[in-house]
């Protein structure tokens, strides 16, 4: 016979099921810890305010060869020069959106948006990768804004067309999505991922 205290079990579990996927967990992640008497025990810890977590910091590697998709190809030419290259801990309290205050009043040509990045920390294609692996990582204030990682600017396979990766949330399937975008023209929605000073 189910008693009423059963159905609050059942209440609590629903309610940490929905928090667990709320915070990116997934049914696998779930299931470990169930199963791992140990980490089970060491959560419980934290909660009881007998122990603390300790993130491990995540470490980019910026200088690895990129998997690209289609015909193309990275311009080494045309590299931003500043762009930021090495191995970055990922910290979203050095990470920022830049915005030249050019592109909140008006439509900016790609040599002006180009002329402008000189000298800004970019950051490259790899950041956006580790990031759409890890959508945790990813600042929430992002949504709703589209974010380019100028430090790897593209070619298509004519060569006469440069391009750079972009991260945008899609509400539709409630996930990031990265897509190649031609460089044209940026206004106000349109955020530069850099390493900020």
């Amino acid at each position: 016979m189910t008693t009423k205290s059963d159905f609050r079990v059942l209440g609590l579990a629903h309610k940490l099921g929905l928090a667990w996927e709320k915070e990116g967990g997934t049914l696998a992640e779930m299931n470990t810890l169930a199963e791992d008497g140990s980490m089970l025990r060491d959560l419980l810890m934290v909660v009881r305010g007998k122990a603390e977590v300790r993130i491990k910091p995540r470490v980019i590697d910026c200088s690895v060869t990129l998997f690209i998709q289609g015909d193309y190809s990275i311009c080494e030419e045309d590299q931003i020069k500043s762009r930021f290259t090495g191995k970055l801990v990922w910290d979203t309290a050095t990470v920022a959106l830049y915005l030249g205050d050019d592109q909140k009043n008006r439509m900016v040509p790609k040599e002006e948006v180009l002329k402008d990045l000189q000298g800004q920390k970019v950051l490259p294609a790899n950041v956006l990768d580790c990031l759409r692996s890890n959508p945790t990582l990813i600042p929430s204030d992002w949504k709703g804004k589209t974010i380019y990682f100028w430090g790897t600017i593209y070619c298509d396979s004519n060569g006469d067309r440069r391009l750079v990766r972009s991260l945008d949330w899609d509400d539709f399937t409630s996930s990031w999505i990265a897509c190649y975008s031609p460089i044209t023209g940026w206004n106000l929605y349109n955020s530069f991922a850099i390493i900020a000073r």
